[in-house]
C-alpha cells in the first residue's frame, strides 16, 4: 500500500486491524473492527470495551505506510502503529 486512497478503500466495515504501539502508553495490543464510514473517518470498536472510537483520516504527510500496514505522524515525530489483522478481499 503506497497511497492514501489504497488505504481508504481497504477501510470496510468488518476489517479488523490492531494498534500496536502508541506515544502514550507504549507498546499496547488494541484489536480494533471498524464498525462504520464516514466521509472524514471511520468508527471502530476496540476489543473488551462499549465505547466506539474515531479515526479520522490523515493528510499525506500525517500517515506512513509500513510493511504489513501503517504508523500516524505528526511532523518527524511517531504517535501510534497499527498493523492488518484482516486479509485483503481478493481482487
Amino acid at each position: 500500500m503506497k497511497t492514501i486512497k489504497e488505504w481508504k478503500e481497504r477501510l470496510q466495515v468488518g476489517i479488523v486491524f490492531k494498534q500496536i504501539w502508541n506515544s502514550q502508553e507504549g507498546v499496547v495490543e488494541h484489536w480494533c473492527t471498524i464498525t462504520g464510514i464516514a466521509q472524514h473517518g471511520v468508527w471502530v470498536q476496540r476489543e473488551n470495551t462499549r465505547k466506539r472510537s474515531w479515526l479520522a483520516f490523515p493528510k499525506r504527510g500525517e500517515i506512513a505506510f509500513t510493511e504489513h500496514g501503517w504508523s500516524r505522524v505528526e511532523g518527524t515525530r511517531r504517535i501510534a502503529e497499527y498493523v492488518w489483522i484482516t486479509e485483503e478481499k481478493a481482487q
